[in-house]
Formats: structure tokens, C-alpha cells, sequence
């Protein structure tokens, strides 16, 4: 509890000494707007950074492999976190109530997701579950009231129970005394599931995941030997989330990024970039063909796209 409570801390330095990121290290240093992690820290524990409500982004370096229990819990200023490929374990809570959080990228280092670890996460719109992982926690997307797509590369469903991706309410119980959970069954039944090839199927069948609204079966071509879609490679690589809407779309997108949009309209924006979930380039935009900051997309098939401008990426999801 090295720093606990310290509001008035508003950035700091962890040095390539420091091994460990103690229990509670940072808990509840609510002015925590900057942080960097030393390249020699492998565990950062439990509540280490809770309630640093401040803090917008944070980069997880490569020597970690163990994000503890509600270590960025209540973090609800971030908006991106990628966890790198050194990471085995997700913690219970690690990430829960990061309402701001738009994007997560999740390594195929990860075996095991952990309860609630984004609970409450309600800007999420779209996750990859990388084929690593073969246990996700209760309730770990609950309350992502924002999500919408989801994406699983594991070819054999996990056993997951029903209060995974759902909504709850509580009811009094008078004989037991106790609060007790009701799940919102119809959570994911206007969500689409996208999963590997060959495993439509059992994901049909299977508890929970049959419940999406959508299914889609990626083609075997957008798997690569590490068992991640090719436009997963290309949104894992260091690139910042470009801002876009409405997602999903059943015909055009917009871009709100201010930095692309302060260039104005003309040559000198970067263009456009369209993959598909092989991650194949389906067409270049060109911004001096462009009306605006609108893109029309409507002749696209159905499916996940993942659109590139520069150095930021947005998963798009074309209905």
C-alpha cells in the first residue's frame, strides 16, 4: 500500500528495477492521470491501480504475465488497454467498471479470464476471445451493455455459466435472506458470434453461445498458425482506436476522429483502409473521393470489418 490513497498523485515512473506491483500499491489515487511500467515487473497485484479513476490509458509491458484481482478495477477513465503476449491470466475484477474502456486487446498468451474481469465495461462494443482460453468466469462480460459482437477462436466452445455476458437485477429473498440475481436470458440475442471454421456447430449447440442472435462461421483462410484471424494480427499491432459510427451498420460509417478530420478534406488525409476478416484488403478510400467523413459500406457482405486510417483501426461490424 505504497501509495494508497495518495488523490494528489497525479504521474508516475515504475523503473526497470522493480520487479512487482504490490496489493494495493496505487488504490483509490483518483488524480492518477500517467503511469509507466518498468520492463522487469511480472505481476502487478491485486487492487494495485483500483478507483484511479484519472487514468486514461495504460501500456502493460511484456514482462508481465499476471494482472491480479481488481488490479484496474473502477479505472472508469480508460479507454484502451492491450495486454501483451506475456500475460497467462486475466484476474477476478482485473478491469471491472472501466466504463470508459472502447478497446481490449487480449493475447493468445491467455488461458483463463477471470470473474467479472470486465464487468461493467458498457463501452466495449466488440471482443476477441483468442483460442487460448479455456476458462471464462462468471459474470466476465456482464453489464458490457454496449457490446455487440463478439468474436471466439476457440474451435471447442468453452463450458461458460448463463450470467457470463448478461444484464442481472437482484430480488430480496425473505427465507434465506438474501439478494439473489436475476439474469436477462435475451442479453446477447440481438448480438452476433463469430467463430472459427468447422465449429459452427457446436457452437449452436452449445450452452449459452447458442443463445446469440447471429452466428457466422469465419472462413479456415482467416486463421493463422498462432490460432488468431489474420484482422486480428492487424488490430493487435500498436494502433489506436479510430472512432466511428454507428457501429454496427447496415450501410455507412463516420469518422469522428478529430485529428483526421482537422487535415480537412483533400489529399493530404492518409487513406482509407478496408480488411475483412482474412485480412485481405478489400478496397482503399481515397478522402479526395470522399463526401465528408461519411463512407458508404453498404455493398459490403455482411461480416466484421476492420477499417485502418493511419495509425488508428476500428472493428466494424457490416449487418
Amino acid at each position: 500500500m505504497a501509495f494508497f490513497y495518495c488523490s494528489g498523485l497525479t504521474s508516475v515512473t515504475i523503473g526497470n528495477s522493480v520487479t512487482s506491483i504490490g496489493d494495493m500499491a496505487f488504490f483509490y489515487c483518483s488524480g492518477l492521470t500517467s503511469v509507466t511500467i518498468g520492463n522487469s515487473v511480472t505481476s502487478i497485484g491485486s487492487y494495485a491501480f483500483y478507483d484511479c479513476s484519472g487514468l486514461t490509458a495504460v501500456t502493460i509491458p511484456n514482462s508481465v504475465t499476471s494482472i491480479g484481482e481488481s488490479a484496474f478495477s473502477g479505472c472508469s477513465g480508460l479507454t484502451s488497454v492491450t495486454i501483451p503476449n506475456s500475460v497467462t491470466s486475466i484476474g477476478d475484477e482485473a478491469f471491472s467498471g472501466c466504463s470508459g474502456l472502447t478497446s481490449v486487446t487480449i493475447p493468445n498468451s491467455v488461458t483463463s479470464i477471470g470473474d467479472r474481469a470486465f464487468e461493467g465495461c458498457s463501452g466495449l462494443t466488440s471482443v476477441t476471445i483468442p483460442n487460448s482460453v479455456t476458462s471464462i468466469g462468471d459474470e466476465a462480460f456482464a453489464w458490457c451493455s454496449g457490446l455487440t459482437s463478439v468474436t471466439n477462436l476457440n474451435p471447442v466452445p468453452q463450458s461458460i455459466d448463463s450470467s457470463v455476458f448478461y444484464y442481472y437485477n437482484f430480488y430480496y429473498d425473505s427465507d434465506s435472506d438474501n439478494f439473489i440475481p436475476i439474469y436477462n436470458v435475451d442479453a446477447v440475442s440481438s448480438d452476433t458470434l463469430y467463430v472459427p471454421a468447422g465449429s459452427l456447430a457446436a457452437y449452436q449447440a452449445a450452452n449459452v453461445w447458442k443463445d446469440f442472435g447471429t452466428i457466422i462461421e469465419l472462413s479456415a483462410e482467416g486463421n493463422n498458425e498462432n490460432g488468431d484471424s489474420t484482422a486480428t494480427a492487424i488490430s493487435a499491432q500498436n494502433l489506436a482506436a479510430l472512432p466511428i459510427y454507428p457501429n454496427p451498420t447496415s450501410d455507412q460509417i463516420t469518422i469522428t476522429d478529430d485529428q483526421w478530420n482537422a487535415v480537412g478534406a483533400g489529399s493530404a488525409r492518409p487513406p482509407i483502409e478496408i480488411y475483412n476478416v482474412n485480412g485481405t484488403l478489400v478496397e482503399t478510400r481515397h478522402a479526395t473521393s470522399l463526401q465528408g467523413n461519411t463512407i458508404n459500406i453498404a455493398h459490403l457482405p455482411a461480416g466484421i470489418y476492420l477499417v485502418k486510417v493511419g495509425n488508428k483501426v476500428a472493428k466494424v461490424v457490416k449487418q
